[in-house]
């Protein structure tokens, strides 16, 4: 997916950047949004029980 680019403001392109491929689209649909969601509900525990058996 690509996040960022090219953005306009008053008909004026005043950023050309990218942050992802440049060919992907920009817009999402509900199995990207799927992904995402598993992701954060995979690594959220795992990264809260590495912080609490860190101490």
């Amino acid at each position: 997916m690509r996040l960022l680019g090219p953005v306009w403001r008053n008909g004026q392109v005043v950023n050309e950047r990218f942050i992802g491929n440049s060919a992907w689209p920009a817009e999402l649909d509900a199995t990207d949004l799927q992904r995402a969601l598993t992701l954060i509900l995979v690594c959220y525990p795992l990264a809260l029980a590495l912080g609490l058996s860190w101490q």
